[in-house]
């Protein structure tokens, strides 16, 4: 699993590493959020995906490791194909 931050949307307010400090840095030139450990550990997986959602920007998103996802799935992906499934 990897995180990434988008830098044009991240606003600094520090939520994810508030959350994660062993996951996110916070640059000095600008504030925003930095994954400083690429890919997660197991260990702060749950972590990390708990941070997608205390991001208040939605600045966050998480790509699974291919093993465990379909090519280029990212954790919203994921979420769709999982609700189109419970569709009549």
């Amino acid at each position: 699993m990897r995180v990434k931050v988008d830098p044009l949307v991240c606003q600094g307010h520090g939520v994810c590493h508030i959350a994660v400090e062993d996951l996110y840095g916070i640059r000095d030139s600008d504030g925003r959020a930095t994954v400083l450990l690429d890919p997660v550990p197991e260990e702060l997986r749950a972590a990390a995906r708990k941070s997608v959602g205390a991001c208040p920007e939605q600045a966050i998103t998480i790509v699974e490791d291919e093993a465990a996802s379909p090519a280029g799935a990212t954790t919203s992906t994921l979420a769709l194909l999982a609700n189109s499934r419970s569709l009549p």
